[in-house]
Order: structure tokens, then sequence, then C-alpha cells
């Protein structure tokens, strides 16, 4: 029984290894692999452009570079007006790491569309343009809101959460607020020396 089971192994191996190495040897060498064609005019310079290696980034070169700036307190208070009717739980404050000023109040009895609309009216009222606000259908608990005003962002995040100072079964919500400061960086580059 072994000995059959060993036969037929070893046949199968020898008909794979027979219909897997029998190729046409003409049609190998007359058609060269369009790969190996491409590969080998990839590998040559094009002598119309100044580089030889491809660009992960089209245009990287033009985009400019930012960098994020050290934020104060102040700078937020001054930008940011807190809306009517609204418990501030936690002042602008910096945190240990990072460089953003975050601030986190409780919008009462306001739903997550409510809160949204009062915090876009209280950004346009100090400058803030333009404000986009994302509140999804299928999401009505959460939402975001996002500005810029040059060199500031601000970005908000409104949730409905079972936090005991904002508790969203009492139809609270619960919105934190970040600050960045964002400065464009100058131009990193090899300068050529007379």
């Amino acid at each position: 029984m072994i000995a059959r089971m060993l036969r037929v192994v070893w046949l199968g191996v020898v008909l794979t290894a027979l219909l897997c190495g029998c190729k046409n040897k003409e049609s190998k060498q007359a058609a060269p692999e369009p790969a190996a064609a491409a590969t080998a005019s990839a590998a040559e310079p094009r002598a119309d452009t100044p580089r030889a290696r491809p660009q992960l980034r089209p245009n990287a070169e033009h985009r400019p570079r930012r960098r994020i700036e050290t934020i104060e307190t102040e700078e937020m208070t001054e930008r940011f007006a807190v809306p009517d009717g609204v418990v501030v739980l936690n002042a602008p404050s910096r945190p240990k790491v990072g460089q953003r000023v975050q601030a986190t109040y409780c919008f009462e009895n306001t739903d997550v569309v409510g809160a949204a609309k009062k915090l876009e009216a209280s950004l346009e009222s100090k400058g803030w343009s333009p404000v986009h606000v994302r509140v999804r259908e299928s999401q009505p608990d959460r939402g975001a809101v996002a500005s810029q005003q040059a060199p500031y962002r601000l970005s908000a995040s409104l949730r409905r959460a079972p936090a005991p100072e904002c508790n969203g079964e009492s139809g609270h919500t619960y919105v934190t607020v970040t600050m960045h400061k964002v400065t464009p960086s100058p131009p990193t580059g090899k300068t050529e020396e007379p």
C-alpha cells in the first residue's frame, strides 16, 4: 500500500517537472520580456530631465513646509470666545507634551448639532474663516469643527459622553478645543555657493 502511494507521488512530481519545465526556447530568445525592457529604460537617465531618480512626491519642492510653533494660553483666550451658556471644564492650558493649547467645555442642554452651530457662530465672530463643521447623520453623537486664522489652526471635537461633569444622557455635549500655531518654515534644500 505504501509502495503504491510512493509511486503515485513520484509520478506526480515527474509529470509536474516535465509540464512546468517545457517551454519553447525559440520564443524566449526572439522576444525580450517587457518588464526587462521597462527596467532597462528606467535605469537610464533621460537627457531632458535633470533628475535620474523618479519623484515620489511630485512638486514637493514647491510645497511650503510648515513648522508648529510654541503657543501660549493667552493666544487662545484672545482668539476664541466662549459662547454664552457654556461651562468651562478645563481652562485653556498647555499639556506637558506637544505644542498646543487645549481647553474643554460643556455645552448644556444642547445636542451635537446645536453645539456645533454655537461654536461656529463664536468662531466667525472672532474672524475665523472658513469654519468647517462635520456631524454625520450616521453618528449624531459625534462631530468636529475646524478653522484657520493664519498662523493659527483650531479644531474641536464634540461628543455626547457619559462624563460625570458633562453627561450626554442629561442632554449635554462635551467639547474639546485644540489650537496650534503653524508657520511656514524656510525652504530646506541645497544652496549653491558661488
